[in-house]
């Protein structure tokens, strides 16, 4: 067996120390360089998966209240039970039950059932001093538009029902499936002009497709 001197061991040491200081060193860069990647992945995915906020084109506060109550829920959802109301600009919405979505500015209202299990507060719209009755209500307060069921709009001396109508517009419907009559029963009149389509300009004019008369049910 061979022996070496201390100053012999020394120098044969001090290579093994400096290739063992060098990989640790290497080891740390490479770790500290893929961590680097890593986050730099993961901010380039939420940048990539994040949705950036729609710029609002509202012009005026969004004010509602409810008699009952008001359930307001994430993503700017309120929900109002009872006499509630939404008011913006000069359109106002009042119905039993109404959910307003801040976010998308969409507003779904309709009646409730009573103890009779009648139908009460139906929703009621009002905008640029006109008044129009409706069974359901889905409604962009920013766009103006919406979907309406059994509307009832007031035209003269008489009203017109569309059991589908579009709001396209400042007082402007397109129906589907309506009635023009004089009787105050809305529901059931004793007699209408049936419309099969029609574009009702609010308290201005009637254009209306094929219609004929309609008297107690019989053509």
């Amino acid at each position: 067996m061979r022996l070496y001197k201390p100053k012999y061991l020394l120098l044969l040491a001090i290579p093994l120390l400096l290739t063992s200081i060098a990989t640790s060193a290497y080891a740390k860069k490479t770790s500290t360089t893929a961590e680097k990647a890593e986050d730099a992945s993961n901010t380039t995915r939420q940048d990539s998966t994040s949705t950036p906020k729609k710029k609002s084109s509202l012009t005026a506060p969004v004010k509602y209240n409810a008699k009952d109550s008001i359930v307001l829920y994430k993503a700017g959802n309120a929900y109002m039970y009872g006499e509630g109301s939404v008011q913006y600009e000069n359109m106002e919405l009042t119905a039993d039950y109404i959910h307003l979505n801040a976010d998308s500015t969409k507003i779904d209202a309709h009646g409730v059932l009573d103890a009779d299990s009648a139908l009460v507060g139906t929703p009621v719209f009002k905008e640029n001093g006109e008044e129009y009755e409706a069974r359901t209500i889905e409604y962009n307060y920013d766009t103006k538009k919406g979907f309406v069921r059994q509307a009832v709009v007031k035209q003269g001396d008489g009203y017109v029902v569309g059991k589908e109508a579009k709001k396209i517009g400042d007082d402007i419907f397109y129906m589907k499936n309506g009635h023009y009559t004089t009787c105050d029963n809305h529901e059931h009149p004793h007699f209408y002009l049936n419309l099969t389509k029609a574009k009702v300009k609010q308290k201005h004019w009637v254009a209306t497709g094929p219609a004929y008369m309609v008297l107690m049910d019989v053509p």
